[in-house]
């Protein structure tokens, strides 16, 4: 939902777009109740979430589209490795075209290091963009807990980067990056940029 047209219906900015915002806004008024139910089973602790053995730290945002999620992990990435840890990197790796978790490492630094995967199409443009151009060890997977063990299981690290993570409840984090673009205003999905409504700031 990054078009422009969509934009165009957010901000109402014609007729035909108010029409099609108002159109959008039962299906929002259900995913809020949605969100909100599972932020609240998520903070009574009904619905498990899983620990790993590693600090992990989440960087995301409340909103759709760009806010400068994954160049700030990329940053908070070399100023740890700089600074003497061994860092690695949890995405999901949207539009991939595998569902299989995927590991890459843009060098094989010796024995039980993990070699490059060099189909772009089964991890992600972003993911090998992190590999491959930047040197981060990247593990893909819908189920990041359990693409973070995969990873431990074949190196040592010492701090795991959520990249767009906010949402991600199901994996417990010790911080919580949270950016915020310049959308600002409006509804939750479908009828506005927000994933989950503004009060989540306090998570």
């Amino acid at each position: 939902m990054n078009g422009v047209w969509i934009r165009g219906v957010w901000e109402r900015q014609a007729l035909s777009a108010k029409l099609i915002w108002l159109l959008f806004l039962p299906a929002s008024c259900f995913y809020l109740f949605w969100i909100s139910v599972r932020n609240v089973l998520y903070s009574l602790g009904w619905l498990s979430v899983h620990t790993l053995p590693r600090p992990v730290v989440s960087i995301g945002n409340l909103t759709v589209g760009g806010t400068g999620k994954t160049p700030s992990c990329l940053w908070l990435a070399s100023e740890l490795t700089n600074r003497g840890f061994k860092v690695a990197i949890l995405t999901r790796g949207y539009r991939r075209k595998e569902s299989a978790p995927v590991m890459l490492q843009a060098q094989e630094d010796g024995p039980g290091s993990m070699p490059m995967h060099r189909n772009v199409a089964a991890a992600g443009d972003e993911p090998s963009m992190m590999a491959h151009l930047h040197g981060q060890v990247v593990g893909i997977g819908k189920n990041r807990y359990q693409t973070g063990q995969n990873l431990l299981s074949k190196q040592n690290f010492d701090v795991f980067l959520l990249d767009d993570g906010y949402q991600h409840r199901k994996l417990k984090r010790d911080v919580d990056v949270l950016l915020l673009g310049t959308d600002w205003q409006g509804w939750v999905l479908p009828a506005g940029p927000f994933r989950e409504p503004r009060n989540s700031l306090r998570r």
